[in-house]
């Protein structure tokens, strides 16, 4: 990975400046989806439909190349499957989803899927976690 260029690095500056300066400059919310060229919905790793029309559906779509040049092969089966975005929202309504969203209040995900636990109150103690 190359420094600076991916939001983890703006992320970890952004806390880096907030306990320097007390406000982070890059408090950001994220949001994942397709990147097909399809209008196929495959969030699936093992089920992966594609990025591109030629990869669509098919018997042999896992033997096709995404990119295949004298310096790149890649294999169609190597691309990732769609993201999903997380939203921490107050009730399952479009208008707390939105405010939620407005507020950044998300989180991101490709490939892997993240499990988030989260607790909210006041007096928890260290046997709460």
């Amino acid at each position: 990975m190359l420094q600076y260029e991916y939001i983890r690095e703006a992320l970890k500056q952004g806390m880096k400046l907030e306990e320097k300066l007390g406000t982070n400059p890059f408090k950001y919310g994220m949001a994942g989806g397709t990147d097909t060229h399809l209008g196929i919905m495959a969030p699936e790793e093992e089920n992966l439909f594609g990025k591109t029309a030629s990869q669509e559906p098919k018997a042999d779509r896992w033997s096709e190349y995404f990119l295949l040049t004298e310096q790149v092969k890649t294999r169609d089966l190597q691309m990732t499957a769609a993201g999903w975005t997380g939203v921490w929202a107050t009730e399952n309504t479009r208008e707390a989803l939105w405010d939620a969203m407005k507020r950044k209040e998300t989180y991101a995900t490709t490939g892997s899927r993240m499990l988030v636990r989260l607790f909210g109150g006041y007096d928890f103690t260290d046997e709460d976690t």
